[in-house]
């Protein structure tokens, strides 16, 4: 019986918080709520509840993605994600392969690489390249006439994610 109440206790605490903060509900609680509402599906309280939680909130897909390195730099993708990196000479519209995979996780099991994944890659697309904003740097010596402004616009390219390939 002790169970029962903190159960329900849980189940009114989740939806109280969901109803003034609506979120995304990962596996473990939407199937908590399915399960409480099972059990005390009697009261109509519950019910109405129930129909709100789905109003407010999102079932959380995990979807496969990964960990690359690229430019000194760590990247999180997934399929069909679009990222900046830095700049990579190579034609628009051309693939390329990002070997330097650091962890991949598939189907809720993550696989982490010492320090890179042996049998994963990263297949992108170039979109594009460009430069970012400009950066001012402005050097000056007090009391001696010594100024000077320089600008600088770092370089980067947009690749597209298409698809993440493990065979682990």
């Amino acid at each position: 019986f002790y169970h029962c109440l903190t159960s329900f206790g849980f189940f009114v605490h989740l939806l109280g918080d969901i109803l003034y903060h609506p979120k995304t509900l990962n596996q473990k609680e939407f199937f908590f709520l399915i399960e409480s509402y099972l059990y005390f599906r009697d009261s109509s309280f519950v019910l109405t509840f129930y129909i709100i939680i789905f109003l407010n909130t999102n079932l959380e897909v995990i979807e496969m993605y990964a960990v690359v390195e690229s430019g000194g730099q760590q990247y999180k993708v997934a399929k069909d994600d679009i990222i900046k990196v830095q700049k990579i000479d190579q034609e628009v519209g051309g693939e390329i392969k990002l070997d330097k995979v650091l962890m991949v996780s598939k189907d809720n099991n993550i696989f982490l690489g010492k320090p890179f994944l042996e049998n994963a890659t990263v297949q992108a697309e170039i979109q594009g390249s460009e430069k970012s904003q400009k950066v001012l740097v402005y050097k000056q010596k007090p009391r001696k006439g010594y100024r000077k402004l320089r600008g600088h616009r770092q370089g980067y390219t947009v690749l597209r994610i298409k698809d993440i390939v493990f065979g682990g």
